[in-house]
């Protein structure tokens, strides 16, 4: 039998009443509501919790024990009682590869959707891993609204296209999105439409973009460029070894002025990996400025979190 203490969950409780109540996000309902794997919290970097809408998803990592099915069953009891508008809770549980999804309390759709910041974004809640937005992105989103009137952009690894949406409602002229994966460039353009979007000057373009940079080169240049790549998937993408071709190849993409939005998502190295491998393959371009960590996801070691620099010609 586990022993070991129940950790203190009042401060989960706590941390999550103080974004329920705040009003730092208008016209949004999707929120990170508790980043335990920031290693800011002892005893819960196991844990996650976000909110799209009227239901919860809870991620648990690594292996269940009593303790941690204990915390689950008040967290779940306190979200449903704090929430009365809330329709189901998800538990989604992260085992190394092994995943998995499961309705804890209510009901949950396959399709739900959910606002941030006036734009609407179809979420499947239901799915082993990624649902469909990345919550810890939406400072370089609001920045990229802010910044794309009249601008070409280029959305790499665009997945469901969050970006290229907001880059649209900012007033972008064009916006080229690019990820293998045609599926989801399916699920952006009913992101897109969700919006009232229309498609012109929008392209979806399902190629590996390592094997199809004569294609990305034809359609430049670009004023703004947004790679966020994965850390590392499968034979298709590995940050170290691929962030090098990256830089290399988008510098010569980018228009006069142009700006490039360099992501990276590893707690495998730091931020002076972006820094330089653009000092050393992107020499024209100048670094302006790094974002700061999300203030939804804090960890106790920033350099372990997600990098996001921007670099200009």
């Amino acid at each position: 039998m586990n022993s070991a203490p129940t950790p203190d969950l009042d401060v989960v409780i706590a941390w999550i009443e103080s974004r329920l109540t705040d009003d730092q996000y208008p016209e949004s309902d999707a929120r990170r509501l508790f980043h335990g794997r920031g290693h800011s919290f002892p005893g819960f970097s196991w844990l996650t919790v976000d909110r799209y809408a009227d239901y919860i998803l809870i991620a648990a990592f690594g292996e269940p024990d009593e303790v941690r099915s204990a915390v689950l069953e008040r967290l779940v009891g306190w979200l449903h009682d704090r929430l009365p508008s809330l329709q189901g809770i998800v538990l989604q549980s992260r085992q190394g590869r092994r995943t998995g999804a499961r309705v804890v309390h209510g009901e949950v759709p396959d399709i739900i959707s959910a606002q941030e910041a006036g734009l609407t974004f179809e979420l499947q809640p239901m799915r082993n891993q990624n649902v469909g937005l990345f919550l810890d992105m939406r400072p370089v989103r609001d920045w990229l609204r802010s910044n794309a009137q009249g601008k070409r952009v280029l959305n790499l690894f665009a997945y469901t296209c969050a970006f290229s949406v907001h880059a649209v409602a900012g007033g972008a002229s064009t916006v080229v999105n690019n990820d293998m994966a045609r599926p989801v460039l399916d699920w952006g353009v009913r992101n897109h439409r969700l919006n009232g979007q229309g498609l012109d000057g929008i392209r979806m373009l399902p190629h590996n973009l390592l094997k199809s940079w004569g294609k990305m080169a034809r359609l430049a240049p670009f004023d703004i460029i947004v790679s966020d790549p994965p850390t590392n998937q499968g034979g298709s993408f590995n940050a170290e070894k691929h962030y090098p071709v990256l830089f290399k190849k988008l510098s010569a993409m980018l228009a006069p002025a142009g700006q490039l939005v360099a992501c990276l998502n590893s707690p495998f190295a730091g931020p002076e990996f972006l820094r330089d491998n653009a000092a050393r393959y992107a020499s024209t371009l100048s670094h302006r400025f790094d974002f700061p960590v999300h203030p939804d996801f804090p960890d106790a070691t920033p350099e372990r979190s997600l990098k996001v620099q921007v670099y200009s010609r």
